[in-house]
């Protein structure tokens, strides 16, 4: 487990925070961090008369650098490094201590012996009943959850490991991520399906029924790209209280009194039949208006929570106001676009 845990702390960790753009950190569990132990020989450290603080002394200058100015030859420049980094324990237990009189070295190894520990744990990872080395890829903050997951999927094929180390996914986002696309997908698709049968049958105008339903699609597509604009994240807390039936609510108003005016009054011609839209949207404008801000309001002191529940409710309510906001919109400007090009066709039985 010692092994295994240097291979994902100094060859798999590196290597997926450098492939995956996506990654912010890759925590290991399981296993033990490596160490290295300097085990003294109290005899051997009185014999040399060496003491703790100054073995201490000459292992803390281990790993530093130092430059040595350069050496002129043949008027080129060679620069002197002393490079003090130790790869492997023969190197640190050859590191000297101090000089004997007659300038014999005195080394690490002559006073202690030098191994690799695992350092002391508090935890442990496991699958399928055997311990295991676990690492965690914590994805950056605002990155494409489903990108980072395919990006971490291709990383993971192309890690150069050692023969003797396999490396297997236990757990991935992809399957939540589709199973939420799909959620999604059909909530929205039976909720506009059974919208528009409720709108066919309520007003008995396939024509008019299309024209209402078209708010549906209209008003998502503007909340889409707010929720783009405005860094609004799509899930199912958020899309899940978009409710169709009132996207349609101020459409389907000024429907009905579009239709009972084209069957109450005497319309000849395409201007009286326009000028009839328009004065049938105009009458019911003001109420309709009042009614969609009304709805609007309930949802501002959603904005007022802080902390998880803020966290949590804010985007709903932000994707509601923007929701209704456009369908009001839409149920003005684009209803009375389409009954002007469709008013010639719009008969009532």
């Amino acid at each position: 487990m010692l092994y295994l845990r240097t291979v994902q702390d100094y060859t798999v960790r590196p290597q997926i925070k450098a492939l995956v753009p996506g990654i912010v950190e890759v925590d290991s569990n399981g296993g033990y961090e490596k160490e290295i132990h300097i085990d003294l020989n109290p005899n051997k450290m009185k014999f040399w008369g060496i003491t703790i603080d100054q073995l201490i002394g000459e292992l803390s200058t281990i790993g530093e650098s130092f430059g040595g100015g350069f050496i002129e030859n043949d008027g080129k420049l060679a620069i002197v490094r002393a490079y003090g980094i130790k790869k492997s324990l023969n190197s640190l237990s050859e590191v000297t201590v101090r000089r004997t009189l007659t300038g014999s070295p005195i080394r690490v190894s002559d006073i202690a012996e030098v191994k690799e520990h695992g350092k002391q744990r508090l935890g442990g990872a496991s699958s399928e009943g055997k311990e295991i080395v676990l690492g965690t890829a914590m994805m950056l903050r605002g990155e494409n959850s489903f990108q980072v997951n395919s990006d971490l999927n291709r990383a993971v094929s192309l890690l150069k490991l050692p023969e003797d180390v396999q490396v297997r996914i236990l757990l991935e986002r992809s399957f939540l991520i589709h199973s939420t696309i799909l959620t999604v997908t059909k909530n929205l698709s039976e909720g506009a399906v059974l919208v528009i049968l409720t709108l066919f049958f309520i007003l008995y105008n396939i024509k008019a029924s299309i024209i209402v339903a078209a708010i549906i699609p209209g008003s998502m597509l503007l909340t889409a790209i707010f929720m783009k604009v405005f860094g609004i994240s799509a899930n199912l807390m958020s899309l899940g209280a978009i409710d169709f039936g009132l996207l349609v609510d101020a459409s389907i108003v000024i429907t009905e009194n579009v239709l009972t005016r084209f069957e109450r009054d005497a319309i000849f011609s395409r201007e009286e039949k326009i000028r009839t839209i328009l004065n049938a949207s105009l009458e019911v404008l003001k109420p309709v208006s009042f009614g969609i801000v009304v709805i609007m309001l309930v949802y501002v002191p959603i904005f007022t929570l802080d902390g998880i529940p803020g966290k949590m409710f804010r985007p709903m309510a932000q994707t509601v106001l923007f929701a209704l906001g456009f369908s009001l919109i839409l149920a003005v400007f684009f209803f009375l676009l389409c009954c002007s090009f469709l008013s010639l066709r719009l008969n009532v039985s």
